[in-house]
């Protein structure tokens, strides 16, 4: 039976190279020998076919949800007693609360009791997204074991640890508390800006940008040249400029990220030398620290000079650049994901 193409996992990207697949089933012996014929194996239905995804659009993502609340209502169950929960996880602690997911499941009731549940997440950006999650009793202080998930949360991993916010008579609210790793796929990056003039050369990137790792400015009147590194979609790293070049005698400054820090907003302003317009100045802002500004605000003269700001939604990051120069820095524009 002929192998299949291999397909492309959604999740995983769109360009699969099979390095490993079955050979033609062999006819052999028939077991213990004897003289009917020789034995075929069953046709090939799992197809054991190993395959290496390049360029894949995921990242290992951590989960780390907290306050999430639900109320445990006590039963009267008796030992081995199979019970099917229905149950809701809010934001709040009381009564009235938003509704952030269903955590439906078994409980079965042994010496203490054994979980499997799944958690169905019924917000916006998480909608449909499940934590497949496994445990041992679910009275009082604890944890569960996060062994899988789906949507958002792929293949994730991890725990949810759980405290007893309210305990009375007849039920408990507990505080859930989760944390995990997953396969998170990554947005496709997209173009925002630019803001200068329109001199000079177009200046772009040729790989699609996951995260930024350096930024190298020189700037005393104006910005005179200005380049980056960052890390595509394959993990692969990219260095792109240095665009300008123009006369200066400012030091060259590279600001390089953190393991963790990220780029939330880079402003500046705008202004003209030479009758040309370009960018006078940039300032760098990211989850850490403010870099800058470099070059001067107030080279083309007080209330000459236009300012620009670019700020990226909650959760996103400036991860590349683009623009036009020439002599100096024309023009940048910013790629968010």
């Amino acid at each position: 039976m002929a192998t299949p193409p291999a397909k492309a996992s959604p999740l995983l990207g769109d360009r699969p190279t099979v390095l490993l697949a079955p050979s033609p089933p062999k006819a052999r012996p028939l077991p213990g020998g004897g003289s009917t014929g020789v034995f075929m194996p069953p046709e090939n239905t799992s197809n054991l076919v190993i395959t290496r995804y390049e360029g894949a659009f995921v990242e290992n993502t951590r989960i780390d949800f907290q306050k999430l609340y639900w109320r445990y209502y006590f039963s009267k169950a008796t030992p081995n007693q199979l019970g099917v929960d229905i149950r809701e996880i809010s934001d709040s602690a009381g009564q009235v609360g938003r509704i952030v997911a269903f955590a439906r499941g078994i409980n079965v009731q042994t010496v203490d009791s054994y979980l499997s549940f799944v958690i169905t997440f019924e917000t916006e950006r998480f909608r449909g997204s499940t934590l497949q999650v496994m445990g041992a009793s679910i009275k009082g202080e604890g944890e569960w074991a996060i062994v899988g998930g789906t949507g958002h949360f792929a293949m994730a991993r991890g725990v949810i640890r759980r405290t007893v916010y309210e305990a009375k008579g007849e039920y408990e609210v507990q505080e859930l508390s989760i944390d995990a790793i997953c396969c998170m796929k990554l947005s496709s990056p997209e173009k925002t800006g630019s803001f200068g003039g329109s001199g000079g050369s177009v200046r772009d990137i040729t790989e699609k940008p996951q995260r930024l790792h350096s930024v190298s400015i020189r700037g005393e009147a104006v910005i005179d040249s200005f380049g980056f590194s960052y890390f595509d979609q394959t993990l692969k790293k990219q260095t792109v400029g240095p665009w300008g070049g123009g006369p200066s005698r400012a030091i060259t400054t590279k600001i390089e990220m953190g393991p963790s820090e990220v780029v939330t907003a880079v402003s500046g302003t705008v202004g003209k030398i030479h009758g040309h317009t370009v960018i006078t100045s940039l300032k760098i802002v990211t989850n850490r620290k403010t870099y800058g500004p470099f070059g001067n605000p107030r080279f083309d003269g007080e209330g000459n000079n236009k300012p620009f700001s670019s700020a990226v939604p909650k959760g996103k990051s400036i991860v590349g650049f683009f623009g036009c120069s020439g002599t100096f820095i024309d023009s940048i524009g910013f790629y968010v994901a």
